[in-house]
């Protein structure tokens, strides 16, 4: 059990340092803000999307209608329920401020569906088809961020046109294009060439997205005012990395077996850290990145070393199905 859990740490390991590596090249300078613009742009455009539809073409789990149905469903249904939680207990620790506490109800209850997330299931789950279903699990992540998410940090107030037509962006296209694809029968005559073109640019998608994400939490440490409460953080500890994944799990154990790939996407989300993205959004619509940053970075820091564990006692509870 202890070398899987250091086999585990490993694959998650060289995530968390090209964070920290995004974070030192822009405090030294090297990666200055002026180029995020370009670099983001490329991400979300390009490398991305080509990472997606090339681990969704022809794979069997991005097929089944099951799966396809039930994995965006579980997807916006796990985040939501983490953003209720998350609220409940916020009130409960008397955030004083309300921009406090809708921004520690985003941070806690959205979980790293993407950059730490991929290449963790790549990792643990060879084969891709894990990875291919995860991709489709995200749709429903990301309608949950761009439309309750998105209403919840501005207090209800957000225009949901606006939230649905950011949630249709070109990675959710390129997801969608690779389902179609697949289900009208054309994946098997996608020539090889195509496939090692989107293998060669979507490998470009995780470092320089990780990477990325480092030096915008290194601008958001410098930029905000971080209250010296330890309130947000050790909540955001117990709820993102302990509470929620107990939760997670015990979804994931009720599933059938027959949703193999979908109970090992769960597993797999349940010991995320919280996600980068609420510090962006914390500051751009009216939210406090303060509140965000801590949650985010005492996550990111405890969760390299309970995400193994958890990782751990998911799989042992497949093997223990009460459908069996």
């Amino acid at each position: 059990m202890l070398s899987t859990y250091f086999e585990i740490l490993a694959s998650a390991l060289p995530v968390f340092l090209v964070l920290a590596a995004g974070w030192g090249v822009r405090v030294k300078g090297w990666l200055g803000p002026e180029a995020d613009r370009s670099l983001v742009r490329l991400l979300v455009n390009l490398f991305f999307p080509c990472l997606l539809v090339e681990k969704i073409l022809g794979n069997p789990a991005a097929q089944d209608w099951g799966n396809l149905a039930l994995a965006p469903a579980f997807g916006f249904g796990l985040v939501v329920f983490g953003y209720a939680v998350a609220w409940v207990v916020g009130k409960r620790l008397g955030f004083t401020r309300e921009a406090g506490l809708r921004t520690f109800a985003l941070t806690t209850g959205l979980f790293n569906y993407g950059y730490l997330a991929i290449p963790v299931t790549l990792a643990i789950f060879p084969g891709g088809g894990v990875t291919s279903l995860l991709m489709v699990f995200n749709l429903g992540v990301e309608l949950s961020v761009w439309t309750v998410g998105l209403a919840l940090l501005q207090s209800g107030s957000g225009n949901w046109r606006t939230s649905l037509k950011n949630g249709l962006s070109a990675p959710v296209i390129a997801i969608i294009a690779a389902v179609v694809v697949n289900q009208v029968g054309l994946a098997p005559y996608v020539p090889a060439w195509t496939h090692k073109t989107l293998e060669l640019l979507g490998q470009c998608a995780i470092p320089f997205g990780v990477l990325v994400s480092g030096a915008t939490l290194a601008d958001a440490a410098r930029g905000v005012a971080v209250e010296r409460n330890p309130r947000a953080p050790l909540a955001g500890l117990i709820l993102r990395l302990g509470l929620l994944p107990v939760f997670f799990l015990g979804v994931a154990w009720l599933l059938p077996p027959s949703y193999d790939e979908l109970r090992k996407v769960i597993i797999t989300q349940a010991g995320m850290p919280a996600a980068i993205f609420p510090v962006v959004l914390a500051r751009h619509h009216g939210g406090e990145p303060g509140v965000a940053l801590q949650v985010i970075v005492a996550t990111s820091l405890v969760g390299l070393f309970t995400l193994p564990f958890w990782l751990m006692l998911g799989l042992e509870l497949l093997n223990h199905s009460p459908w069996k």
